[in-house]
């Protein structure tokens, strides 16, 4: 029995034999240790079971002091079996004791795990429930037995009732806490409910019992008698068996939050007062898009009735299917703010729609979104009245467009008498005429000019008025637009005795992007202005660069100045010169004319470019207008100065300061020396003291002596015949200039303005030594000699007898040919094609562009030039012409040279041959050892084209070929680096600038294969070095010509 009962209490023993050190464990006991059947088991083994630190060394402890001191132990330890495992286990321990000294250790060992983890577990609970208790200071728990007795008591009860736990242990909860009416009130809902009696504690947990909780508003009554309300959560304590053995009330006080609460319902209501007497339409809602407040001016706006649409949802107050607005209110949500420019409805009863405009906006509560507002406004008013102004604008453009197309056909209309009267008296001009007749037809003439330049005002300010005037930005050269501007307007400046200057800054780039024309057209009308304002004096084209950054932006600011010495213009009248048809004053318009929109015009102009024309003046002493623009540009090919190596020195004889001291600047950028004489008589003088010079710049037009006779008098006293002269003149000067530069064998003559180039390209010839030149240049002729047939389609009769005359006498073995409308035109063409037409536009029965597109369909009419005839000047006339087929187009009334130069474009002239058979001739003699090339040289070189293009300026086709040579080198050194690169976009890049290069020389053959190049879909190595093998070959063949070409075009 004993074995049996210590077997199911796991209790063993054990014995240890000091004197003999032997160890014995009962059975349980070796079954606790997880021992084998053949362990024999020591003290010092048997210590070493117990888990190491604490618990090893406490039954060490015990072990030695039993031995030493004979006392017993009973202790609790972990072990750790054999096996592993950890367990508590009871340790007891006796020692026996003979004569004072220990012989014997006994005990017993229980296996105490389960009981053991149990307790801790327990201890563990406890512990963690005194914690959550201590912790939740903010909620108050109290738990009570069955009978509603207290006893558990919080630090969040104490805090919330103000009690002690010991004041409130022992009590009843209903008579300490709660207030006798609620009770009462409970006690009576409950009793109904269930259908029996219910009273005191029984009211607090009825219904937890059955339900098991309950959570509902009480109020709590505190120490001092004090009300607080509380959200109380009931629910029964359960044992091991489930029964009830008390309850736990956790409360939260509610004393906070009712205050919060009220706090909010009194907001509220202030703010339901201020939305809803707000003057605008105003609606708020929460989060869940139910409204809070809406404005009386919303209820208006929607129709609803008057009153507190509070806590309604969208759906309640405008019905189903207004979900875009649930969407809206969304988005806003997430988003933010959200708009409309405006919605358009229809109300019940409305004769017309209503528009509203709103915005959806959240509003925050404490940082947090709270909802959204939404804000109305009704804008039908404003969409009546946006509705009238189209319609008013759409009537204000559509008379706009009636102006335009008045002007345009006055313009038309005014035009083609025009033509007649400029065209017939330029004819009767070049007849012999006395005196008298002569200035009558040329005051007649110059009337007409006059009255064509009024009307291309007009025109021009109309178009710039709506807006219908477009900017056309392309390269050009900017020293080309200062040069052709001043030369436009260098005659009648000379013709007053007056100083044309232009003075550009040296190191200005040469090609910027701009709307060339419009650029040209404000800088001739300043000029214009200050031509006819001065009477003596000086007028100066200056451009000076302000900023240029090549590397980065490529962009360039420069001033445009125009400077006169004129009349000058009164501080007061200074702004008033600016509008539109108004002058200084009435005087002026009467001494000088003009219409008063030149400025005006300008000022637009440079508006649309992002300048503005400014001016500083001095009545008397003349004025200043300037303007800055800001454009991309380009270096381009620097000035050509070579072989000029012995010009060191240059003596400048010019009276005009500005104009020394413009030339003086040209020839500093040259880094040549200059001495300065103010007229003849310094510059002999410095030449009588033995002054040594490589050349003079002597101006023509100066005081008691002029260039001529100064030029005269060197030649007289000082021999110096080999001393160069280049002579300034203004083309005013011509006829009689001329024959004394001859007389006095003067190396040059440059028109003024001069600019760097002239100065540069004159100094270098004179510094080239003696070579063998070609026969002297024939002025070019007046005259087409080779046989053509012109076909003019033309219905005025006026303007058809003034173009035949003018093409008879320009060919005179041209075949003229009549048409009276197009379809005439065609009729003709399909007979017999002409070499070239000249085409009206307005005609009857078949227009020119009609006639055009026509002539364009018959299969050998190709390539035969079409030239319109327009008296209109409108944008876009010209892209219509091109459109229609069409080569080129002129504006009536037209000049007899217009017509010459648009022959000479497009037919060739029959002096061209012979110089193409010299230079071909001349190029198979300088490769003598060449193999016959079986494409003669016009084929590659159509120097016919070149020499008709350039009007025989024989200097510029001299520069124009050196550069091309250059062109074409750097083009083959630029493919040949893409080519091992195997650079695909960067042959096509560089095929596309030589192909440009090419084709303005005229080098068929180099253009075709650039332009293969350039159209290159992939990159095939074999055709690559085909075509870069053709275009090599091609361009040795053409640069021998090139050279040729170019040493005969710079000797003339």
């Amino acid at each position: 029995m004993l074995l049996q009962t210590n077997e199911v209490a796991r209790i063993g023993g054990w014995e240890v034999d000091l004197a003999s050190q032997k160890v014995y464990w009962t059975e349980i006991t070796r079954k606790i240790h997880e021992i084998d059947a053949d362990y024999e088991p020591d003290v010092a083994t048997g210590i070493s079971f117990f888990k190491e630190g604490e618990n090893r060394e406490k039954i060490r402890q015990a072990v030695q002091d039993a031995i030493t001191q004979g006392k017993s132990y009973d202790v609790e330890l972990q072990l750790i079996t054999a096996k592993g495992k950890e367990i508590w286990v009871r340790a007891i321990g006796n020692a026996e004791m003979k004569e004072g000294k220990c012989t014997r250790l006994y005990g017993t060992f229980q296996d105490i795990d389960e009981k053991k983890k149990t307790e801790l577990q327990i201890i563990q609970s406890r512990s963690l429930l005194s914690n959550v208790l201590r912790a939740a200071s903010e909620v108050s728990i109290i738990a009570s037995d069955t009978e509603g007795i207290i006893n558990v008591f919080n630090q969040g009860a104490e805090k919330l009732l103000g009690y002690k736990p010991e004041e409130v242990i022992g009590k009843a909860v209903v008579d300490l806490v709660h207030v006798e009416h609620e009770l009462r009130e409970r006690s009576s809902q409950l009793s109904s409910e269930y259908g029996m009696p219910l009273e005191g504690f029984q009211v607090l947990i009825h219904k937890a019992q059955r339900e098991g909780s309950e959570t509902r508003e009480w109020t709590y009554r505190t120490k001092e008698g004090l009300l607080r309300p509380v959200l109380l959560a009931v629910t029964p304590i359960l044992g091991h068996q489930q029964q009830i053995m008390g309850y736990l009330g956790v409360a939260i006080d509610l004393t906070g939050r009712k205050e919060a609460e009220k706090e909010l319902a009194t907001e509220r209501s202030r703010l339901w007062a201020f939305v809803e007497h707000t003057p605008a339409a105003v609606a708020m809602c929460d989060t869940g898009f139910k409204y809070i407040a809406t404005s009386r001016k919303w209820q208006q706006e929607y129709s609803l009735a008057s009153g507190h649409n509070g806590g309604l949802d969208h759906d309640q107050i405008f019905g189903a299917g207004t979900g875009k607005w649930k969407d809206i209110y969304q988005k806003c949500l997430l988003d933010g703010i959200v708009s409309d420019g405006e919605e358009v409805y229809r109300p019940d009863g409305w004769a017309h729609d209503k528009h509203v405009s709103w915005k959806v906006r959240p509003w925050y509560d404490k940082s947090a979104i709270g909802g959204i507002m939404v804000f109305v406004q009704d804008v039908t008013l404003i969409a009546i009245q946006k509705q009238e102004l189209n319609q008013a604008r759409l009537h204000a453009e559509q008379a706009s467009m009636a102006k335009s197309e008045f002007l345009a056909n006055m313009s038309h209309e005014i035009r083609t008498p025009l033509n007649g009267v400029i065209g017939f008296t330029d004819l009767v001009l070049k007849t012999e005429l006395n005196e008298t007749q002569k200035n009558y037809l040329d005051i007649v003439n110059k009337s007409a000019h006059a009255l064509l330049g009024i009307i291309n005002d007009i025109l021009d300010f109309s178009k710039i008025e709506a807006g219908k005037l477009e900017l056309q930005k392309e390269k050009c050269d900017i020293y080309e637009i200062a040069a052709q501007a001043a030369a436009i307007i260098s005659f009648p400046v000379q013709s007053k005795g007056l100083e044309m200057l232009l003075n550009m800054d040296a190191g200005l780039p040469r090609f910027i992007w701009t709307d060339e024309v419009r650029l040209k057209q404000v800088l001739i009308n300043l000029l214009s202005n200050a031509s006819k304002f001065t009477d003596q004096g000086e007028i100066e084209l200056r451009i000076n660069m302000l900023a240029y950054d090549p590397a980065e932006t490529g962009q360039l600011t420069c001033r445009f100045t125009v400077r006169d010495t004129g009349i000058g213009i009164r501080a007061e009248k200074q702004d008033k010169i600016f509008e539109a048809f108004l002058q200084e004053d009435g005087s002026t318009t009467k001494k000088y004319g003009g219409t008063g929109l030149g400025l005006t015009i300008s000022n637009k102009l440079l508006a649309m470019m992002g300048s503005r024309l400014q001016l500083s003046s001095v009545p008397g002493m003349g004025s200043t207008f300037y303007f800055d623009l800001t454009m991309k540009a380009e270096p381009g090919a620097p000035i050509i100065w070579e072989n000029a190596d012995h010009i060191k020195n240059v003596l400048i004889v010019d009276d005009n300061a500005t104009n020394r001291m413009i030339l003086q600047q040209m020839l500093a950028y040259l880094k040549i020396n200059t001495f300065l004489a103010r007229d003849g008589y310094e510059a002999l003088d410095a030449l009588s003291k033995g002054a040594v010079y490589d050349a003079v710049l002597m101006d023509y037009h100066m005081p008691d002596m002029d260039g001529l006779e100064t030029i005269r008098k060197i030649r007289e006293e000082f021999s110096p015949a080999e001393l160069p002269v280049v002579l300034l003149n203004s083309s005013a000067d011509d006829a009689m200039v001329i024959k004394g530069c001859e007389e006095l064998r003067v190396n040059y003559r440059l028109l003024k303005p001069v600019s760097l180039g002239d100065i540069s390209l004159a100094l270098s010839r004179l510094s080239q030594k003696e070579s063998p030149k070609l026969p002297a240049k024939e002025p070019v002729r007046e005259i087409i000699d080779i046989p053509l047939t012109v076909l003019i389609a033309e219905d005025n009769p006026v303007n058809m007898f003034l173009a035949k005359t003018v093409i008879g006498q320009i060919a005179v073995n041209a075949r003229i040919i009549e048409a009276v409308n197009g379809a005439e035109a065609l009729a003709l063409c399909l007979q017999q094609l002409p070499d070239l037409i000249f085409m009206d536009i307005q005609m009857p029965e078949m227009n020119g562009y009609e006639a055009a597109m026509q002539i364009r369909q018959i299969p050998a009419a190709g390539h035969i030039p079409i030239v319109a005839l327009t008296a209109g000047n409108l944008k876009g006339e010209k892209e219509k012409c091109i459109q229609a087929g069409m080569d080129d187009f002129v504006t009536k009334p037209f000049a007899q040279q217009t017509i010459r130069d648009i022959i000479g474009k497009y037919i060739l002239k029959s002096g061209f041959k012979e110089n193409l058979s010299i230079l071909t001739e001349e190029n198979g003699r300088n490769q003598q050892t060449a193999q016959p090339d079986p494409d003669p040289a016009s084929s590659r070189f159509d120097i016919q084209q070149l020499d008709e293009m350039y009007m025989q300026d024989y200097a510029f086709i001299a520069e124009f070929l050196l550069l091309t040579r250059q062109a074409l080198l750097k083009g083959l050194t630029e493919l040949k680096e893409h080519q091992i690169r195997r650079d695909l976009s960067g042959i096509r890049a560089a095929g596309h600038k030589l192909k440009g290069a090419a084709a303005s020389a005229f080098m068929p053959v180099i253009t075709s294969l650039a332009a293969r190049l350039e159209h290159l879909d992939h990159y095939d190595p074999q055709t690559v070095q085909e075509l870069l093998g053709e275009l090599e070959n091609e361009t040795e063949r053409v640069l021998p010509v090139i050279d040729t070409l170019s040493k005969r075009t710079a000797s003339y």
